[in-house]
């Protein structure tokens, strides 16, 4: 049986984002990636939920939610940021160059339009634009290896249908019977329960 490739599914992105009126008594949580926390369409409350939530913004279209709602967070941002870091260079000579033609130009960029000559200002801009770009480019690598593994999601359909959930406080492991060397697996971060970027367990580290 192919690799469940649980990787491809962790960073899509580019889905419109509808409104939603959070349940009474339901935490409302922030926008993140400029997306809306919807807890009436993808509920989190149990493992089994998230997969279920995870499933249908897929099938739905709606991988942006899936990245920034759903998928551990800390994986997100990391993967995000180590991208962003490889980025840094080439965004900041483009906007060294933009700022220079700016300063060239002076008079058709009003002040508040302008890239900023103070040299903390600039990095924080050369910073948020470098993760800008590395959010777009993680994104698209994912839409693609989605496109070209559909059986991944048809794999995690099964987890849902068929899976064992092992369950503790704070994490979930699903398997299947047939399907010995890969699992799903999720961490439970406040009150909420998200996917896991790992079909193993993790080994404990060499002696």
């Amino acid at each position: 049986m192919r690799c469940l490739t649980i990787v491809v599914l962790l960073l899509l992105l580019g889905s419109a984002v509808r409104a939603q009126e959070p349940a009474k008594g339901t935490e409302v949580m922030p926008d993140r990636f400029g997306l809306r926390h919807k807890p009436l369409n993808f509920p989190q409350r149990t493992p089994k939920e998230t997969l279920n939530s995870v499933i249908e913004a897929i099938s739905s279209g709606q991988g942006g939610y899936l990245v920034a709602h759903l998928m551990e967070p800390d994986f997100v941002s990391t993967r995000i940021a180590e991208r962003a870091r490889i980025l840094e260079p080439v965004v900041e000579g483009e906007l060294v160059e933009m700022r220079n033609s700016q300063r060239q130009k002076a008079s058709a960029f009003p002040q508040s339009q302008r890239l900023p000559d103070d040299p903390k200002a600039f990095r924080d801009v050369v910073l948020r634009a470098a993760i800008d770009r590395a959010t777009g480019l993680v994104i698209a690598d994912v839409q693609g290896r989605i496109a070209n593994d559909p059986e991944s999601t048809k794999l995690l359909r099964r987890f849902f249908r068929e899976g064992m959930f092992a369950d503790t406080e704070t994490a979930s492991r699903a398997t299947l019977m047939d399907v010995k060397d890969h699992a799903v697996f999720f961490k439970k971060v406040g009150d909420r329960w998200f996917m896991e970027n790992r079909i193993a367990d993790e080994k404990p580290p060499a002696p």
